[in-house]
């Protein structure tokens, strides 16, 4: 994958996380990672040395790996790699970008997917410097039109 230079690795940390939150996020993660072009995840799990309070060791880091045939990301995962304490998950940007032009969904990008609230920032943005451009456009056409009639009055062609 070395042809991918501006691909990202992101760090996420779920080890002081219950079992369903921790998954919960593990998938909206690696789901919102495809348009951000993070390639890697490091999933820190921790070892599974301490015991929860309801007497369970190791929970999260045993959990992990069946997280990631979720119907919902295991089509966007090329490997996931366990190390001590957390996991790598390498993307497969490839199957993901083919997925996405051949089978792009419109209704779940714009219910699940979209970001309104970036979109709405730019919007508003836009609108702004639009109208900042033509209070310019109008003022700069004002002095403009103010000049050119004083210096026609100073050579006498305008008489009013």
């Amino acid at each position: 994958m070395a042809y991918y230079s501006s691909l990202k690795e992101i760090e996420v940390d779920i080890h002081n996380l219950q079992r369903e939150p921790a998954k919960r996020l593990v998938i909206d993660t690696i789901k919102e990672s495809r348009y951000k072009n993070i390639s890697t995840i490091k999933f820190i799990t921790g070892r599974g040395n301490h015991i929860n309070s309801i007497e369970e060791r190791g929970v999260l880091c045993e959990a992990f790996p069946s997280w990631m045939s979720d119907t919902e990301i295991k089509h966007l995962i090329e490997h996931c790699k366990k190390y001590d304490g957390y996991y790598l998950v390498y993307l497969d940007f490839e199957r993901v970008y083919l997925n996405y032009f051949l089978n792009f969904n419109f209704i779940e990008f714009f219910i699940h997917d979209f970001d309104y609230k970036g979109c709405l920032i730019t919007l508003f943005l836009f609108i702004i410097t639009f109208i900042f451009t033509i209070t310019i456009t109008i003022i700069l056409f004002l002095i403009s039109y103010i000049l050119i009639v004083a210096y026609a009055r100073s050579l006498s062609i305008i008489n009013y």
